[in-house]
């Protein structure tokens, strides 16, 4: 059978192309249509980075694609097909989204997501931007030190406060240390379907940030003109700039 890598990618209502070359063609004008719709972004998990073998990747999709595969023909096209959607987010200025630290479902390993997994594919791509959904909760230094290494990782903390407030004010208190202002996004995620669970989160977030914002101005950190314009980035103007919107 041909492997649901291939499958899934490929139009619903069409069979796969018999190339790579053309399958690289057919994937790249579905983005380009999904942009044009208003998509913003590609989404993943943090999993070990695997480099694409252009060179082995085109026999391995015939082969998928003849019914008589290899056993790793799948991996194969898999890794490859993946560093080309990274490319091509990054021509389009779409963001790759990566889950990371932990996941929704009940008994899943939170190890194979971990923010240490992104640093190698962010490199690979640099001129992809990489946002960390979730911040890697529960390693949120982790997770700032890989944003610290390179320009293009971003860190969303999207989930985080609901999941663990006392652990997420720990978090906004180290990247104030560590990263450029310019570098979180405070709150995020998918939540399309309710905006009361939009506006809860809003406001916990609030709550954390200004938390922590009001610790350091106490402390004499900084004064209140600099703990609003974080305010403002953190939970505005960054997630814009990073997103491409105008």
């Amino acid at each position: 059978t041909r492997q649901s890598i291939i499958e899934g990618c490929a139009e619903d209502d069409c069979e796969p192309p018999g190339t790579l070359a053309a399958y690289l063609e057919q994937m790249e004008e579905r983005v380009r249509r999904h942009k044009a719709d208003g998509m913003i972004g590609v989404k993943g998990h943090a999993q070990p980075y695997v480099a694409g073998d252009a060179e082995a990747a085109g026999p391995a999709y015939e082969r998928l694609m003849s019914g008589d595969p290899r056993p790793d023909d799948g991996a194969v096209v898999e890794a490859y097909l993946k560093d080309e959607l990274y490319e091509l987010a990054g021509r389009l200025d779409l963001v790759a989204v990566q889950h990371t630290g932990v996941w929704a479902g009940m008994g899943s390993s939170i190890t194979t997501i971990r923010p240490t997994n992104v640093f190698d594919v962010a490199r690979a791509h640099p001129n992809t931007r990489f946002d960390l959904f979730h911040a890697a909760t529960p390693w949120p230094v982790d997770a700032g030190f890989v944003c610290r290494s390179l320009p293009n990782i971003y860190l969303n903390a999207c989930w985080s406060h609901l999941l663990a407030p006392q652990l997420t004010k720990q978090a906004y208190d180290y990247w104030l240390d560590m990263l450029p202002i310019n570098r979180v996004m405070a709150w995020g995620g998918d939540y399309w379907w309710a905006v009361e669970n939009v506006y809860g989160v809003v406001m916990k977030t609030r709550e954390i940030l200004a938390e922590v914002l009001a610790a350091r101005i106490a402390r004499g950190d900084f004064d209140e003109q600099r703990a609003l314009e974080i305010a403002r980035r953190w939970m505005h103007d960054n997630a814009r700039e990073v997103y491409f919107i105008g």
